[in-house]
């Protein structure tokens, strides 16, 4: 259960997460759904993302389990533990990521290389320059 505890402060499992940190939060998990629907996920931010027991912070991407953050310290081993742990309550293999950006950077994703190298061999040719996508991730 979450606990009020002055204006703006929740916590959730025993640390202090204000209410614009979680706005910031729920921010940029809408905007990597965005840049996943872009392409043609049908995907979605997990509904009360946090709140209900549902792993990651994104939904609907198949064989992928993806946690958002935006913060401006990263805490990369942190968030890809998460991201692994949560990941091994899907049936299968699901490749845990890590999509992260602070202030003024672009979109970036953590998740293991073996895996990075089978996304793209399955591919089976290098990406196109989309400046379309440039655009929507920041760059």
């Amino acid at each position: 259960d979450n606990v009020h505890v002055g204006v703006g402060v929740c916590i959730f499992g025993g640390g202090g997460v204000t209410r614009a940190e979680r706005d910031k939060g729920a921010r940029g998990e809408r905007e990597v759904a965005a840049i996943f629907r872009a392409h043609g996920f049908e995907c979605e931010r997990t509904p009360n993302s946090g709140g209900l027991h549902i792993p990651g912070d994104i939904v609907g991407v198949t064989g992928v389990h993806v946690e958002v953050k935006r913060q401006e310290t990263a805490r990369p081993w942190a968030w890809f533990e998460q991201a692994a742990r949560e990941s091994l309550v899907t049936p299968g293999y699901v490749i845990p990521v890590v999509a992260f950006r602070r202030n003024g950077s672009d979109w970036l994703a953590l998740l293991p290389l073996a895996d990075l190298v089978k996304l793209l061999t399955l591919s089976g040719k290098p990406p196109a320059y989309d400046p379309a996508l440039e655009e929507l991730c920041g760059g």
